[in-house]
């Protein structure tokens, strides 16, 4: 769910919510290690969520799963669409820009391609409509938050 912290306990005060944006998940379990409350895990931010083919799809869960490919592919990657998503749902297609490793053979990248579209259709439950490989390299790299997506006219 999404994460908004909350002072319940306070008194003479208002009562303030901050809404963090965050996608966490919450176990509420003991941890191994002994320690007793409540612990979180970010799963991703909202302001990046993208819902294709009814699917909702945080870019970190597309470089979750291209990172299993390595050293075949770098791991950078963009999401490209023609408009821009219309409360979070891509209309038209979506095509998947992603750096391969170095000096692959042309065979090595059309498989390469097969196994990147079978892995994003088993693990994100969609295929992209067009996947395009790159060399190392070219994508720029973010020097702050990352940005994987770009709206193509």
């Amino acid at each position: 769910g999404a994460l908004v912290y909350t002072a319940i306990e306070r008194e003479c005060a208002p009562l303030i919510r901050f809404y963090v944006a965050d996608h966490v998940k919450v176990y509420t379990e003991p941890c191994e290690c002994g320690y007793p409350g409540f612990r979180l895990t970010v799963l991703g931010r909202y302001d990046a969520l993208l819902k294709i083919r009814g699917v909702k799809t945080w870019p970190t869960a597309i470089r979750d799963a291209l990172s299993t490919l390595a050293p075949a592919v770098t791991g950078e990657f963009r999401i490209v669409l023609r408009e821009k998503p219309l409360l979070f749902t891509v209309m038209g297609p979506v095509k998947l820009v992603v750096e391969h490793g170095p000096n692959p053979s042309a065979q090595e990248l059309v498989a390469l391609k097969g196994r990147i579209s079978s892995l994003i259709q088993s693990v994100l439950g969609w295929t992209p409509d067009e996947l395009e490989l790159v060399p190392p390299g070219t994508l720029l790299r973010p020097e702050f938050k990352a940005r994987y997506g770009a709206i193509n006219s």
